[in-house]
């Protein structure tokens, strides 16, 4: 099995360094307040961000396929089941009605 490393960057990156950084705070990402940098984005707006390039760069957007590649065979409990089945309807009902 070959070894495929994925270097994704979105706008919440910081894989580019400290000259990111400044770009970063003036997309109102990162705050700067004397030396002491911290975030300005909740973290769940920054995973959404993250999950959706992935999904979009490898995996072409199909949700089903990047699914497919995280299970990678393994097994989940009827709990598990149940609660995607329930994610997935409750978003199926929030598109019909927008």
């Amino acid at each position: 099995m070959s070894f495929v490393h994925l270097h994704l960057h979105t706008e919440f990156s910081l894989l580019d360094g400290a000259c990111r950084i400044k770009k970063l705070v003036e997309r109102g990402i990162l705050r700067n307040e004397n030396a002491v940098v911290t975030a300005a984005v909740p973290q769940e707006d920054i995973l959404r961000e993250e999950s959706r390039a992935v999904v979009d760069r490898a995996f072409e957007g199909s949700l089903p396929s990047f699914l497919a590649h995280f299970m990678g065979g393994k097994t989940i409990s009827n709990a598990e089941a149940d609660e995607l089945k329930a994610l997935i309807d409750r978003f199926r009902e929030e598109d019909s009605h927008a």
